[in-house]
């Protein structure tokens, strides 16, 4: 087994697909093997994730193209392709795209089935970017990984185990003589903490999260519901309608598993694989009518899968509406709780207000009774305040006029003064008239005193009207 020759380790997972990887790697990432840096989103064929990268996803999508393969070839690599100057191109830019995504991590892990096949081209890269590679190899059993692919891609069981060959085959020939391990997906399920002990003993190094707080996480990961499809081993090692390829293969991987790799078994399963090598020509035309008819399907379902996406997002957005009216409501509902509780508060103050609105529309009333008695009582003041003002007018008239009397009968009675002291005057002067006349009586003979006491007897008269 070589020795590390650098600090840093990649720890590499090859395996079939829908063989577990996935799985595995999503332990090692909790165990403290740093990730990629653009993960794979999530689908409905993998729901806790893919732990992969999705630029070295399509890295090797275009690897393949420019060696006129892909992911479910069953054939061998081309054998010219690796000396070949899109092979040189692919390697630089692998370079690149490692630095893209892991930087310069010291542990990492490294997951993408179709390294099964391109093993002699990482360990390359891998020198280039001074990490030393150690290789975890992991299996399901064949009748499972039909299963899944069947439902997931529509392949026929025989091409199914044939691609499961290639991968299984040409991964461990291709990592011999290097840092490795051997584990399954029923063995990871069943024993995670004894297949992470094999990993840090076979290649040499410590997962740093190895530890009980982090053991809550990786039960939580591994639920049950990542294992879909299941089969009991025996079946496979047991059924003489299977190939002996596969079940000779399994059986060495399984007793691999439990009691550790036996190089006695190389010389078998180098066999096998020249077998299929050699197959490969006889039947290649035979399968690629096949796979004609499966990419076909393939396309069909793409188109489906890319509905049912669409349907799927719009029903997404749609949750998310919904989500969002429902909190609209929410807060609609509790705005209308804190109104209904302001109303209610706004009532009780009505209330208050109205019993003082009642209350003052009671003094009110009072006011207006009491000012109508009081208009009342003033009309009726008035009233007898025009009588008594008529009745002053007729006195100050009367008065007026009384005194207008007054100055008449002062008037009078001066002039009636005047005329009585002129008729005295005129008395007295008739009366000394009358003296004198008596005088001369005295002298006289009778018919002198008869005609002045005529005179004097009409002066009186004349004085009293």
């Amino acid at each position: 087994m070589n020795k590390k020759t650098s600090d840093r380790t990649a720890v590499v997972v090859l395996g079939m697909h829908r063989s577990g990887t996935s799985a595995l790697s999503g332990v090692l990432n909790i165990l403290g093997c740093d990730g990629p840096a653009t993960l794979m989103a999530p689908n409905e064929s993998n729901e806790k994730g893919y732990f992969e990268s999705s630029k070295l996803y399509r890295f090797h999508t275009d690897l393949f193209a420019s060696a006129g393969t892909h992911w479910d070839d069953w054939l061998p690599m081309p054998a010219t392709w690796s000396a070949s100057p899109p092979a040189r191109e692919f390697h630089q830019l692998a370079v690149e795209t490692m630095t893209d995504e892991f930087g310069q991590s010291r542990l990492f892990v490294l997951k993408d089935p179709r390294i099964c096949r391109l093993v002699p081209f990482w360990e390359d890269v891998f020198q280039e970017i001074g990490a030393t590679p150690g290789y975890v190899l992991t299996h399901r059993n064949p009748l499972e990984v039909a299963a899944s692919l069947g439902k997931r891609n529509g392949i026929t069981t025989g091409l199914s185990h044939l691609i499961w060959l290639r991968h299984v085959l040409d991964a461990e020939a291709n990592t011999r003589n290097r840092p490795r391990c051997f584990t399954s997906f029923a063995q990871l399920m069943s024993n995670w903490t004894g297949v992470a002990e094999k990993i840090q003993t076979a290649l040499d190094l410590s997962l740093p999260r190895f530890s009980l707080g982090a053991a809550t996480e990786v039960e939580a990961f591994l639920e049950s519901d990542l294992q879909h499809h299941k089969e009991v081993p025996g079946k496979m090692l047991q059924s003489p309608m299977l190939s002996t390829w596969v079940r000779d293969t399994y059986e060495i991987l399984e007793r691999w598993v439990s009691d550790g790799e036996n190089s006695e078994d190389h010389k078998r399963l180098d066999a096998l694989r020249g077998a299929v090598d050699r197959a490969a020509p006889n039947f290649a035309q035979v399968i690629k009518s096949g796979l004609d008819k499966a990419d076909a399907l393939t396309k069909e379902q793409a188109t489906i899968t890319a509905c049912i996406d669409d349907l799927r997002q719009d029903m997404a957005e749609r949750d998310e509406q919904v989500k969002r009216l429902e909190t609209q409501l929410e807060q609609a509902q509790f705005r209308v709780s804190e109104l209904d509780q302001a109303h209610a508060a706004l009532l009780a103050e009505h209330q208050q207000d109205v019993t003082e609105i009642q209350r003052l529309n009671k003094e009110i009333e009072r006011e207006r009774s009491a000012r109508s008695s009081a208009e009342a009582r003033s009309a009726e003041f008035d009233s007898r305040l025009q009588v008594q003002f008529r009745e002053l007018s007729d006195v100050t008239r009367l008065l007026a006029e009384s005194e207008k009397r007054e100055q008449e009968g002062a008037a009078l009675l001066s002039e009636t003064e005047t005329r009585k002291e002129a008729e005295k005057a005129e008395i007295q002067e008739i009366a000394n008239q009358l003296r004198d006349e008596i005088a001369a009586l005295h002298n006289s003979r009778s018919w002198r005193i008869t005609w002045p006491l005529r005179r004097f007897t009409d002066g009186i008269r004349s004085l009293r009207k």
